[in-house]
């Protein structure tokens, strides 16, 4: 029997309004996702032997062309304990985050969490040295791109130490680290080969290019290091959201 997501669909709902407009930070919303993904732990959503005939995709659109950060929606895959692909459907790309129904809720809170953060770093970089002295569009794209590429890189183990942290392995060799990753996918992937599905490896993006590449690489990792997943929630109204028990 499928499970009922709607108090989860609502929680997280409420979390995609921790926004700096409405005085929440980036670093605040990602603590948010490591609450939610507790959360699930912790009432039992995730438990692997869920049959898997109730496994499912979420596509999300990332736009008509693939970028930098798309790199990191594996990672948020991984973190939400599922599976992810891309996906060209007409002119645009798209990235599906395939698993458990609860899990893909969470990958998709995490993933837009991510892509404000991102937004907010090429905003504030807009604003330096670095992008002003580009004279040309094609120069000030690349400076951009650059940003993206060492954003990143700088996020996303912070990203993974959430996953080490919650399955109590942070500090643990790297290949007791992965065989729990490989353990978590390995049901996952079972499914989709049952159904037929395979996918094939995709292109890499070409790297930026210019000689400021290396000035904006290191102020998108700076960026991107500098979210802090571990800050704390603001306001109780927040933190009764990421609670297992009835209040909403």
């Amino acid at each position: 029997m499928r499970r009922d997501l709607s108090k989860l669909r609502q929680r997280l709902a409420a979390l995609r309004n921790m926004t700096t407009a409405n005085g929440c930070t980036e670093a605040e919303a990602l603590a948010a996702a490591e609450k939610a993904a507790e959360l699930l732990a912790s009432t039992g959503m995730t438990d692997i032997e869920l049959d898997a005939s109730l496994m499912e995709g979420l596509p999300v659109d990332i736009g008509a062309r693939r970028r930098p950060i798309d790199s990191v929606w594996i990672t948020v895959a991984v973190f939400a304990e599922c599976h992810g692909y891309l996906e060209r459907v007409g002119n645009r790309w798209r990235w599906v985050y395939f698993g458990d129904p609860a899990n893909i809720l969470v990958a998709e809170y995490v993933h837009e969490v991510v892509r404000r953060a991102a937004r907010t770093a090429a905003r504030e970089f807009r604003a330096g040295e670095v992008y002003r002295r580009r004279r040309t569009a094609r120069t000030k794209a690349q400076v951009l791109k650059a940003l993206e590429e060492g954003f990143a890189l700088g996020i996303a183990p912070k990203i993974m130490a959430g996953l080490w942290r919650r399955k109590g392995v942070s500090g643990q060799p790297a290949a007791e680290r992965q065989a729990l990753v490989q353990s978590i996918r390995a049901p996952i992937k079972s499914e989709l080969a049952r159904r037929g599905m395979s996918f094939s490896p995709t292109r890499a993006l070409a790297p930026a290019a210019g000689k400021f590449r290396d000035a904006a690489h290191w102020d998108g990792y700076a960026a991107g290091r500098s979210v802090d997943i571990e800050a704390p929630l603001a306001g109780p109204a927040v933190a009764g959201l990421l609670t297992s028990g009835e209040r909403s």
